[in-house]
């Protein structure tokens, strides 16, 4: 009889290196993360984050890649959900046999899946990165929207047999006139490097003129300091993309965010995690 999985858990707070750092050495295969943004987007982050590090005298627990971590690495699949409907999509599929056929290349269809690890501190996962932040620029930023997703993701999780770890990290990506996008240029010297940070720019454009500003990003952005779960939404969905709470106008109950995604998870600090894997 398989182990009981473990109940849903949000790490916070997290640094989007720590989370993967932690995702690497703890989890057992078969397991997935999911990005909530595109490749170019999640890149540009990664190096920011990573950039960052370096510039402290704390070495950056993904840099260099060692031994243990490139093996880790090769069980782990990801997926990349740039919006909404992307993530919806995925977890209505994910754990459905149909869905483990398609995935596998040609010929591996009928292979097995890897089995639990025996060490009992390891668990496949089903890791969810930065759903808020996909959630913030739609009308769906709402206790009714998070819900929805939030029970796919659990129920997603049933079905694969997969525990659910949630981290939403920081966004690092600047702007493009600020200081820390031109020290991330000169870091990505290449054609393809500059091609990245073409898209992430387009991408942000994109948003504001399609008018997908939300609450946070219309009154600017989250300090260092501030509590990411901390933030109150609307009960229901916005009829609109420029309705919702912080627009001008908006009334209308408000629920913390950390109280929906209390109702399915347990908030951990990375240290707490981390204790049950000694």
């Amino acid at each position: 009889m398989p182990p009981p999985i473990p109940q849903p858990t949000i790490l916070h707070p997290i640094t989007l290196e720590s989370f993967i750092s932690h995702l690497l050495a703890v989890h057992a295969p078969p397991s997935l993360l999911i990005i909530c943004s595109s490749q170019a987007t999640f890149i540009s982050q990664l190096l920011v984050s990573t950039s960052s590090t370096a510039s402290t005298t704390t070495a950056s627990p993904l840099a260099p890649p060692t031994l243990a971590t490139l093996a880790a690495s090769a069980t782990l699949k990801v997926a990349f959900c740039p919006t909404l409907p992307h993530l919806q999509a995925f977890l209505a599929a994910h754990g459905l046999p149909e869905a483990v056929a398609e995935v596998n290349a040609p010929g591996e269809a009928d292979a097995e899946v890897p089995p639990r690890a025996s060490d009992p501190r390891r668990t496949p996962l089903l890791a969810l990165l930065s759903p808020l932040t996909l959630h913030r620029s739609t009308p769906s930023f709402s206790a009714q929207g998070l819900t929805r997703t939030l029970s796919s993701c659990v129920e997603a999780s049933a079905r694969s047999g997969q525990a659910l770890l949630i981290g939403e990290c920081p966004s690092p990506n600047p702007s493009p006139d600020d200081e820390e996008w031109e020290a991330l240029r000169a870091a990505m010297q290449t054609d393809e490097g500059e091609m990245l940070l073409d898209e992430v720019k387009m991408e942000d454009e994109e948003d504001e003129r399609d008018g997908w500003l939300g609450p946070v990003r219309e009154e600017g952005r989250l300090a260092p300091g501030d509590d990411i779960w901390a933030e109150s939404v609307g009960i229901l969905n916005a009829s609109t993309k420029s309705w919702g709470v912080g627009r001008e106008g908006w009334v209308g109950r408000t629920v913390e965010v950390r109280k929906v995604f209390g109702r399915y998870c347990v908030f951990r600090t990375l240290e707490e995690a981390g204790a049950d894997t000694r």
